[in-house]
Formats: structure tokens, sequence, C-alpha cells
């Protein structure tokens, strides 16, 4: 007599039991994954700020305590070229979680390849404002544009009161700085032709120039990019946005954090060099 076996095998409702606790594991763990991507990405854009940081110090120590000019007069040379000597890389420009990689491309002919330089995603602190004793635009921070327009574009270390507390470079995409224009056509942060990689925050140039733009905490949420609190400023990282300061030390803040209210806590204003 033969014996039949019995095979066991999982049931309809026991398949869907398993395959429901998959999805919610997975639920759970793919934002628990990216959030450990992103935060290494966050950690190595801050390596780079800090590396671009002590390479500005270094130009400046080279060049008896002057700054660098974020971007001359001709829009050539910006600061990226400047201290990209010093970096020996040109990788350190870019921060991983920026979109836009390679050599220059705007306009429809994409005129600006290969002698524009590179993308960048860093922008340095040139903001001007308005000195009503002189009746002219005067920068207040430490890496400007050299404008006929902008009394002292040029700044040293002696400009600088409180070095710990005044923002040298900041994150800046280059994909960010093209929309500030509205001009599909915007050219945006690259290395050696760089009208973006400066944060004036004052319109300025021509309407391909991008308009770098300081964070301000009183501005209301709802205003359009780059014209809310954050500016123009790039925060991917859980709304955080890398700082490097004069003093060589660099660190993720909130936009906001670095200038709340420029009217009543005017010192506060991590962009403005001259406070002390």
């Amino acid at each position: 007599m033969q014996l039949r076996r019995n095979h066991a095998a999982f049931t309809l409702i026991e398949l869907l039991v398993v395959i429901a606790i998959i999805a919610i594991l997975a639920a759970i763990l793919f934002p628990v994954f990216a959030q450990a991507r992103e935060k290494a990405r966050q950690t190595s854009c801050l390596s780079n700020l800090k590396q671009l940081g002590l390479s500005v110090m270094m130009y400046v120590q080279d060049y008896d305590e002057g700054f660098p000019i974020g971007l001359p007069d001709d829009w050539n040379n910006a600061w990226p070229t400047g201290v990209q000597p010093y970096t020996k890389s040109l990788g350190i420009f870019r921060c991983p979680s920026g979109s836009d990689t390679g050599y220059g491309k705007w306009g429809t002919d994409n005129s600006c390849q290969f002698w524009c330089g590179v993308t960048v995603d860093y922008a340095s602190n040139g903001v001007v404002a308005w000195d009503p004793a002189i009746s002219k635009n005067n920068m207040i921070g430490v890496i400007g544009i050299g404008q006929s327009w902008i009394t002292d574009y040029t700044a040293n270390l002696a400009k600088v009161g409180k070095p710990a507390e005044t923002i040298l470079l900041a994150e800046q995409y280059n994909s960010d700085s093209k929309k500030t224009t509205g001009n599909p056509d915007a050219a945006g942060n690259y290395s050696s032709w760089g009208p973006g990689c400066v944060i004036a925050n004052v319109a300025w140039g021509w309407d391909i120039a991008p308009q770098g733009i300081a964070p301000n905490g009183t501005r209301p949420k709802t205003n359009a990019f780059p014209n809310g609190p954050e500016g123009s400023l790039s925060h991917k990282h859980a709304d955080l946005t890398n700082f490097a300061f004069t003093d060589g030390h660099a660190k993720a803040m909130r936009p906001i954090q670095t200038n709340p209210d420029p009217t009543n806590r005017p010192q506060d204003n991590m962009w403005d060099a001259t406070r002390q």
C-alpha cells in the first residue's frame, strides 16, 4: 500500500500577510536609507566648504591679507579660478546634492561651454548695502563683484570685525542660481565666468546675471524664489545649508539663522563683515 505525502504550502492569506509585512518594513526603512544618504552628502559638502574656506584664507595670506574679488568687472576669472591653485581640485567646487555637473552650458547654442569653466555649487559673500552717509552702494561682505557703482568692492582681514560669525562662502547650486533671473538662458555659477557665484543681495548686470540673494528671516515664506526667507541659498540637506566662515571653520545652519531680522537685530546679520 502506497502512502500519500501531504506537502505543506502557504495559503493565499499567509502570502498576502508576508507581502504586507515586507511593504511595511520597506516603507519604514527606505526613508531612513534616504536620510542616511543625504547626511553623507551633507558631510561631503561640508568638507568641500571647509577646504574652500581654507583655500581662500591661504590666498589671503599670500596677497597681503586681501580677499579675492568675487567677480571682476569683465566677468572673467571669478573667485573659484583665483583659489583653485590652492585646492588642486575641481571636484570640491560641487556639492554631491547639486544636479548640474561638468562644463557650463547655457543659451540655445551652449555658447558658454568650456570657456566659462566648470559648474560651481558655492557662492561668496559679496553682499552690497546702501550707505546713506555717502549715498552710495557699499560692499559689507568680503568677496564681492568689481563694479563701478559699488564702493569698497575689495576687502581685507582688517575689515572683518567678527571672523567666527562672518560668512565667507555658502551653498548656492548652479541649478538654483540660474532660477533667480527668470531667464532660462541665465548663466549660473561657473569657475571662470561666474556672474552667479557671488551673493550680492542686489539686482545687477544683464538679465543673464543671476541675482544672488541673502537670507532674511522677516520675509514671508510665501514669497517666490529667491525672495523668500532663505534667499537664493540651496538648503537640500534637511533644510540646512552649509557655510564657511572667515575664521576658517565651516558648519551647517538654517539659512534664516544667518540673518533673522536685519532691521531689529543687525548685530546678528552674519553677512555683514563690518559689525564690531
